[in-house]
């Protein structure tokens, strides 16, 4: 199971730095998790795991995020751009997001603050997060919210605000799973929004 706290001592170690070496039990575990990917995602996790060579990591993490989008979506993954836009382009909502981050603290044995999240808005953002993570390198800067716009020089102000909400959303509800595994709250007991009518929020 991954860390649920980011504030131990070695959180900011790379993780060929703090993850044990791999046993029959940990391979069938990794097998169950990602029995619904596809079967070069499993193949790229165990030998990112035996090697900890990052060049497994961009097909793990495309085989995750491929296992939650719509079918109808999928085509888009195959040699994606890095600009590809995980809201917008894959329709991944804030909670599918949440699953995709917990699948690959899982598979990748390392866990993720909430505030992090906020600045994951393409699969190019994921890709480089997570290299940065494993390497135990500085986190990249957050980027703007949508992709320039070469005639107007400037985002639609809707689509900044529709894409701060969503990933606000995300890592409350990141925070949400953590608080039920450190025993916070009970199992299914996800509290409202912040800033939902009648929700006092601390």
């Amino acid at each position: 199971m991954p860390q649920v706290v980011d504030d131990r001592a070695d959180a900011g170690k790379p993780v060929n730095d703090i993850t044990k070496p791999s046993t029959q039990d940990d391979d069938a575990l990794l097998r169950e998790s990602l029995k619904r990917c596809s079967a070069s995602t499993y193949e790229a996790a165990a030998q990112f795991r035996k090697t900890k060579n990052t060049e497994h990591l961009p097909a793990i993490i495309l085989g995750v995020v491929e296992r939650f989008v719509e079918p109808d979506l999928r085509a888009k993954l195959k040699d994606p751009d890095d600009d590809l836009r995980l809201i917008e382009d894959l329709g991944i909502d804030s909670l599918t997001m949440m699953e995709i981050v917990i699948l690959v603290e899982e598979v990748l044995q390392m866990s993720i603050n909430n505030e992090e999240l906020r600045n994951l808005r393409t699969i190019g953002d994921v890709k480089q997060f997570i290299e940065c993570k494993v390497r135990g390198l500085p986190l990249p800067k957050r980027r703007s919210s949508c992709r320039l716009n070469k005639l107007r020089g400037s985002c639609h102000p809707a689509a900044i605000s529709v894409s701060e909400r969503s990933l606000g959303q995300l890592a409350w509800s990141h925070r949400q799973v953590q608080d039920q595994r450190a025993g916070v709250l009970p199992s299914g007991a996800f509290q409202g929004q912040p800033g939902d009518a009648g929700v006092h929020h601390a």
